[in-house]
């Protein structure tokens, strides 16, 4: 029975794996130089770096899903990466699927994650070239890897205040350690 249901599954995937590979070479063709069995080794490789891979013909995506992370001792969970392969500039979001944003940012579910769109820092030239060349591997392994780290002085929210309270006078957010003063309002 459970062989039986693999063998389903496996063969689900590689019918999914060869519509995906028409979508991609579409959408790659005048940027990749990549070709086809490279793409497809990509996302077979995908199975190996994360615990979920999708790959969703209907609306184009490829989507992968993070370990759970955690920074400075804060849980933020486990995050999907879904590259919208359906236009030419191949956009992607990030989508916190546990949820546990900055105090009073709901819109900040990573000290670099704002309203599912990624600040890329330091990253940004990597994984815009791994997505012009098409190498699906190496975006998905880059983007995992910045949402693995944390440059204080560039997140949207810095760590330190993640789990602070707002200050009932003026609405910023102060540090737990701080929360009898608001050094903004006084």
């Amino acid at each position: 029975r459970i062989l039986e249901d693999l063998r389903c599954r496996i063969e689900r995937f590689q019918e999914n794996l060869g519509y995906l590979l028409a979508d991609v070479r579409e959408q790659l063709a005048e940027t990749s130089p990549l070709g086809t069995a490279e793409i497809y080794r990509d996302l077979v490789a995908l199975q190996h770096d994360f615990s979920e891979v999708l790959i969703d013909t209907n609306r184009q995506e490829v989507v992968v899903v993070t370990e759970p992370i955690v920074l400075d001792d804060i849980h933020l969970g486990p995050f999907e990466i879904q590259l919208d392969y359906s236009q030419p500039d191949l956009s992607y979001r990030v989508v916190a699927l546990q949820p546990h944003p900055a105090t009073g940012r709901d819109d900040v579910t990573h000290p670099h994650v704002q309203d599912d769109r990624l600040c890329e820092g330091e990253g940004r030239t990597a994984i815009r070239a791994a997505l012009a060349q098409g190498r699906l591997g190496d975006f998905f392994l880059l983007v995992s890897q910045v949402l693995s780290t944390y440059a204080p002085g560039q997140a949207y929210v810095e760590m330190a205040d993640w789990e602070g309270c707002v200050c009932s006078a003026c609405g910023l957010t102060i540090s737990s350690e701080d929360r009898h003063f608001c050094e903004h309002c006084n």
